[in-house]
């Protein structure tokens, strides 16, 4: 009779926690700690060092092929493609160490028709691929604009990214479309939900680790503009943050559910154990 009862609790906790473990998810959003893009300028950009000049302090993200279209005929524009964008987003994952993560989402809200004051986007956003790729964190955000033509001393720049790259090969994780659909209007949230499959980003998120996510053009027409979350300023106290910048949301098991149906179940046991001895 023991051994019955004791199977059976076994076996209806084993249930409580497996659906628990299905039912009771929770979403952890997490915004970027450190985020910029970096330029190889093209022959419609006026700063010439672009290359070497790093853009941590502007208000938008850019995602560009070099040969990306800014040219519209109902808008009047007909400017050269502005050159090669890359925008870094770093995310601090300590929030869900140790947590089994079932889907990870990036959000972004992407804005074009914006050449900026300084001239230095495409003003137009264009239908095409892109690659979110796994890099090491081991990088700086700076704090240049491009209200200043002046090389930067401090932070990533299109010239030593590729140095970083080279040491430390970037992992494709997706690839996605952006369909453009409001390539000249107001911004849109677009949402991509990341594929689970790479062991190295898997590691990432459970160790708590800091993630840094790359995202570059995969063909030679795609073109986008995403706002800033943290706008950075040399001054930390001065830094900017905006609710419309990036979101990596995380959907992993409500921890609280599961501890307390363990140790509700256990006491259950226990309880029948002492009540037929």
């Amino acid at each position: 009779m023991r051994k019955n009862i004791f199977i059976t609790s076994i076996a209806a906790v084993s249930l409580l926690l497996s659906v628990a473990e299905v039912a009771r998810c929770t979403s952890i959003e997490l915004r970027p700690v450190a985020e910029t893009f970096v330029l190889n300028p093209g022959s419609g950009n006026s700063f010439s060092n672009a290359a070497d000049h790093n853009y941590g302090g502007s208000g938008s993200r850019c995602v560009s092929a070099a040969s990306a279209s800014a040219y519209s005929v109902s808008e009047g524009i007909d400017d050269e493609p502005k050159g090669e964008f890359d925008s870094i987003l770093k995310f601090d994952t300590s929030a869900i160490a140790g947590m089994n993560v079932s889907e990870l989402t990036l959000t972004l809200n992407i804005s074009n028709g914006n050449r900026s004051a300084f001239d230095i986007f495409n003003y137009l956003g264009h239908s095409g691929d892109f690659g979110v790729y796994l890099m090491t964190s081991d990088w700086e955000i700076g704090s240049g604009t491009p209200s200043s033509d002046a090389t930067s001393t401090v932070g990533v720049t299109y010239n030593s990214l590729q140095d970083i790259l080279a040491d430390n090969e970037p992992t494709l994780l997706d690839t996605f479309y952006y369909d453009a659909a409001n390539p000249y209007g107001s911004p849109e949230l677009y949402s991509f939900s990341l594929s689970l499959t790479n062991q190295d980003l898997i590691d990432v998120l459970y160790s708590g680790q800091e993630l840094s996510l790359l995202l570059l053009p995969e063909d030679d027409e795609v073109c986008f503009n995403f706002t800033s979350y943290v706008q950075h300023n040399a001054d930390p106290s001065k830094n900017k943050y905006r609710d419309q910048g990036a979101i990596l949301d995380v959907v992993v098991p409500e921890p609280s559910v599961m501890c307390l149906l363990t140790f509700s179940g256990l006491v259950m046991i226990r309880k029948n154990r002492v009540r037929v001895s």
